[in-house]
């Protein structure tokens, strides 16, 4: 009751009021801080459940490889496995799917391959683990291919494979077969489903296709704040800096409240602008609206743009008020004042130094 109310502190208080605590509670502690996203407590907390000598189950490591997947801790992810093979449980269908997920996001997509061919039975959330793994390691013609033989093997499409296979047709700017895999969308009715509508529109814009993109984005029923963010963003990438500026003020019109995406994305397309400085300081107006100019991501654009203009002080005062700051800020102040060829000027030099020494 506690893990699910998100009380986690009450729920550890609980657990070690009981005296000989069974497997269920265990279970239901690790989830709870793995879930909360304390992924090292409920790492230690199964390695103290071995210790008391309590046997493991099915769900006791589906709970565990999760937060190893989200800590990419590859050691402790290695030695689980190497358990589970020792209980019996390596070759279930659950589990293995994990222990995809678990390699393929500590970056080790042979071994989540290798999980993959040693499996006894396969679904499709198997497929799409292991197709969006490969995307995600940059094996896109790997993760083209399973997907091929995916649709070969008759296993029936979800609205995640198409999101997975997606992702790898962006990222290796394969038009034509982001193409192919709408059709095979439009086919499954999926085209206005809010998640496949979203990649396809990522898709297009990756592959620098901006008609192909708003085509789809006419025909969402209605445009949400990522619809508009992915036609910014592409439009931003794609170097048509106005273009992506007159649809902001559209969604502006349209009573969409932007988000911190929406501002990285205008924000870069104030870049190729002519009245960049203007349009920055109308915009960072906005973040401030919205809320989000202390955010560190809208922060270092903001930073970006002022300093490309020349505007140091601008650019101070949103470093300043920033509460967090990282080495991006820090590397857009020096890079840009060198781009500019600010440098030479000791006072920029002198806000440059700070700014590492914050960091620091």
């Amino acid at each position: 009751m506690y893990v699910r109310c998100g009380s986690i502190l009450d729920a550890y208080c609980a657990f070690t009021m009981i005296g000989i605590k069974p497997t269920e509670a265990w279970n239901a502690i690790i989830g709870g801080f793995t879930n909360c996203g304390n992924f090292e407590e409920g790492l230690k907390l199964f390695d103290q459940m071995q210790k008391d000598g309590v046997k493991p189950t099915r769900v006791t490591f589906l709970c565990v490889l999760k937060a190893c997947s989200s800590a990419s801790n590859l050691l402790k992810g290695r030695r689980i496995h190497a358990f589970l093979i020792e209980c019996g449980h390596e070759f279930g269908l659950f589990v293995g799917n994990a222990l995809i997920h678990m390699y393929a996001k500590c970056g080790t997509i042979q071994d989540a391959h290798n999980v993959f061919c040693r499996s006894l039975t396969c679904d499709v959330v198997t497929y799409n683990t292991l197709i969006e793994g490969y995307a995600q390691n940059g094996c896109f013609q790997e993760s083209l291919c399973l997907f091929k033989q995916m649709q070969g093997l008759g296993i029936e499409l979800d609205q995640a494979s198409f999101v997975c296979v997606l992702k790898a047709c962006q990222s290796f700017e394969a038009l034509p077969y982001g193409i192919q895999i709408h059709a095979d969308v439009i086919k499954n009715g999926l085209e206005l489903d809010e998640l496949v509508g979203h990649s396809l529109m990522h898709m297009y814009t990756s592959c620098g296709d901006m008609e192909g993109a708003c085509i789809l984005f006419e025909k969402l029923p209605i445009p949400n704040v990522i619809s508009w963010s992915t036609l910014i963003s592409g439009y931003a990438e794609n170097g048509q800096g106005e273009v992506a500026l007159k649809i902001f003020d559209e969604m502006r019109h349209q009573a969409v409240k932007p988000n911190q995406v929406t501002f990285m994305s205008v924000l870069k397309a104030c870049s190729s602008c002519l009245r960049a400085l203007q349009k920055g300081r109308m915009i960072h107006t906005d973040t401030v609206v919205c809320g989000f100019e202390l955010d560190t991501c809208v922060g270092n654009a903001l930073i970006d743009i002022y300093v490309k203009c020349a505007s140091m002080d601008d650019a101070m005062v949103i470093f300043h008020r920033m509460p967090f700051k990282n080495v991006v800020t820090c590397n857009v102040i020096f890079k840009r004042a060198w781009m500019v060829g600010m440098l030479s000027n000791p006072i920029i030099v002198h806000h440059a130094n700070l700014c590492f020494q914050c960091i620091i």
